[in-house]
């Protein structure tokens, strides 16, 4: 009870502009994200992690989408980072259906949703490589259970 006081105390506070709330700062009620949704992409010759969807946020408002170029692996591997410090899982996207060409050369869209506070829908669509490789339009959709931290990863 005294939790549920201290947050939403600090919720007002921030509501009428007494205290700004910090960066690491979350306030969590039901329709919140409870866990971090990214991926690691290569950017100029580097690994680097990028954040889709924040947690903290009404599941209902949670959408991101992102344009990516499949290297050499055929598949997509998305980070799910619980803030509760359970650690990360990792959910694999196979892009059978996407026809196969040298690498670098096949543009996806990927889309991210929330459908519910636990479930998130991954859309994948080619977007093909310009006129030498044309769009196929094929789409891939998976839905993953994004609590279910304790779940096999992909």
């Amino acid at each position: 009870m005294n939790l549920s006081t201290t947050g939403a105390c600090f919720a007002a506070m921030a509501m009428s502009g007494i205290k700004k709330i910090e960066s690491g700062e979350v306030f969590l009620d039901r329709d919140k994200l409870r866990v971090n949704i990214g991926m690691d992409l290569c950017s100029e010759g580097q690994i680097r992690y990028r954040s889709l969807i924040d947690a903290g946020v009404n599941w209902f408002e949670a959408s991101s989408e992102i344009e990516v170029m499949l290297g050499h692996e055929r598949e997509i591997r998305i980070t799910l980072t619980s803030i509760s410090g359970e650690g990360d899982r990792y959910v694999v996207i196979r892009t059978t259906g996407i026809p196969e060409r040298p690498e670098r050369a096949s543009r996806v869209a990927l889309r991210f949703e929330m459908l519910s506070v636990s479930e998130l829908k991954i859309t994948v669509t080619d977007l093909g490589f310009g006129e030498i490789f044309p769009a196929s339009g094929n789409e891939i959709t998976q839905t993953v259970n994004v609590e279910d931290m304790k779940g096999e990863a992909s």
